[in-house]
């Protein structure tokens, strides 16, 4: 995760692909607070568990399906969509390749 000029955060995806993500103004601040917490606790993973250990695959999905639920009172729009983490995924990537399209239509890229 680069958060200075350009942030973005960085991942290695399926067939050893990276990919990057850029990050918007919020997005930073809330993770340099968070990052600020999270090295006065144990272990070395960025999202971790009470003890430290690198969140699973169910414990993450686990607390999308918490937020979601809590999400879907005030949007309605999400009661019958099916979200898991690949939807999110999706739905990033989807979103940050036209934003790079109306940058390079503006004359930006």
């Amino acid at each position: 995760m680069h958060l200075g000029a350009g942030p973005h955060v960085t991942c290695t995806g399926k067939g050893r692909r990276q990919r990057s993500t850029p990050l918007t103004r919020t997005t930073v601040n809330t993770m340099k607070h968070y990052l600020a917490e999270r090295a006065t606790r144990p272990g070395t993973a960025m999202f971790c568990g009470p003890h430290g250990q690198a969140l699973s695959r169910d414990a993450l999905e686990h607390r999308l399906a918490k937020h979601l639920n809590t999400t879907k009172t005030t949007c309605s729009s999400l009661a019958g969509k099916h979200v898991t983490m690949h939807t999110l995924r999706h739905y990033v990537d989807g979103w940050v390749m036209w934003l790079v399209g109306c940058f390079r239509w503006w004359g930006r890229s």
